[in-house]
């Protein structure tokens, strides 16, 4: 199945903070039920009063009601997209977390800068280089055949010269008919 990138848009959690106040549930249309008789069961256990309270396979806490802020992107502007179109493609959402956040959390500041920086993993790339360590210890004694200096790598040098995570190397592929598998 051909998949593409239909674009991005960049979203500051603060602005949900001043949304419209709302009542929402995770399930909250979830279907109640009324029971049903069972031949297992003995007439003391269906005389016993059925409120309809019970919901198929769903715990009653995602069925409560919280108030919320709800962020509304109406039309937004999205980018990042190849597709050729005529007009600026957008957006209509909403946003809310569920339960809310504390009234006293803060969220941090949000800066241009890129995410997968350098500073941002640096400790993850040394916490994995540490552990690999011992790791390659332990490989040598049960391959000693195998290289001496093995790296296992968790991070690449992009074309200009950033240190990301190796995992921003994986991207969705759209293969062509030919190679899509045949049959059901």
């Amino acid at each position: 199945v051909p998949t593409e990138f239909l674009g991005s848009f960049r979203l500051d959690l603060v602005k949900t903070r001043y949304g419209q106040p709302v009542e929402r549930a995770i399930c909250g249309n979830a279907t109640k039920t009324k029971k049903v008789a069972n031949s297992n069961e003995d007439d003391a256990d269906l005389d016993k009063e059925d409120t309809g309270d019970d919901t198929i396979g769903i715990d009653p806490a995602l069925s409560k009601y919280h108030t919320t802020y709800l962020y509304e992107g109406k039309r937004e502007k999205i980018a990042g997209s190849s597709l050729s179109t005529m007009a600026t493609p957008t957006i209509s959402f909403e946003c809310y977390f569920l339960p809310d956040f504390k009234p006293d959390f803060k969220f941090p500041e949000q800066d241009d800068k890129e995410i997968a920086s350098a500073a941002a993993f640096a400790p993850a790339y040394q916490r994995w280089n540490d552990i690999f360590r011992e790791f390659n210890e332990a490989y040598q004694v049960w391959f000693p055949d195998s290289p001496a200096k093995r790296r296992w790598i968790c991070s690449y040098t992009d074309k200009s010269g950033k240190t990301l995570p190796l995992p921003r190397l994986v991207t969705p592929l759209a293969l062509p008919a030919e190679l899509a598998p045949k049959g059901p």
